[in-house]
């Protein structure tokens, strides 16, 4: 990939590996979240399936801001950094 500035070779950030490893994990609680939602949603018990979904985006929203995180890129040329959607350097 190429640095929009300079058009240099630029690299993702230091967190790349961890922020997709933690998505990864988000990923998989929220799905495993909303699964029980239908389960007991299906078994017509009152308020939990409710509670779970509720909890279950929650913990997608918190899966998609890591996969945001992840996307970071840095150049090491001109020292610009941001993401697909913007720029966050001086």
């Amino acid at each position: 990939m190429r640095c929009r500035q300079c058009g240099s070779h630029i690299e993702f950030g230091p967190f790349h590996g961890e922020s997709r490893r933690r998505w990864l994990q988000f990923l998989v609680l929220a799905a495993l979240l909303e699964s029980l939602a239908i389960v007991l949603l299906v078994l017509a018990i009152e308020i939990w399936p409710w509670w779970l979904a509720t909890a279950g985006l929650f913990v997608l929203s918190q899966a998609l801001l890591k996969w945001h995180d992840s996307r970071w890129v840095i150049c090491r040329h001109c020292g610009e950094s941001y993401t697909h959607w913007g720029r966050a350097g001086p």
